[in-house]
């Protein structure tokens, strides 16, 4: 049996081992993976920031009550975020209103489509 090295092929110009393609791949692979989190990351800050200059927000008595940083599972791999979390001066209720915008409960640590999966 041969070494998995051992075997070459042509690639414009340049003998390639089987390898080098992985680790290529594998690069590769990674800084997709990695630019979907930033995207995902991203998106969540730029909807929390929607909302925090939302005049909803005013009318149903939310008040800045700090940050909350968070990490969440996805199939990307885990996201870690910051976001705002509220007071409400009429329920006497805390919430990270982002929250329920995208979809995710309190303490979940989870992303809904693993969910969905298993």
């Amino acid at each position: 049996m041969k070494n998995i090295n051992s075997y070459e092929i042509k690639m414009n110009g340049f003998n390639v081992t089987a390898l080098d393609q992985i680790e290529f791949f594998d690069t590769n692979h990674k800084n997709a993976l990695d630019a979907c989190v930033q995207d995902i990351v991203q998106q969540i800050e730029q909807k929390d920031l929607e909302i925090k200059h939302a005049s909803f927000r005013f009318k149903e008595g939310w008040i800045i009550d700090g940050y909350v940083s968070r990490k969440l599972l996805t199939s990307f791999g885990e996201i870690k975020f910051k976001v705002t979390r509220y007071f409400n001066k009429i329920t006497k209720q805390y919430k990270v209103l982002v929250f329920d915008f995208i979809g995710i409960k309190k303490y979940e640590r989870v992303a809904t489509e693993f969910k969905q999966k298993y």
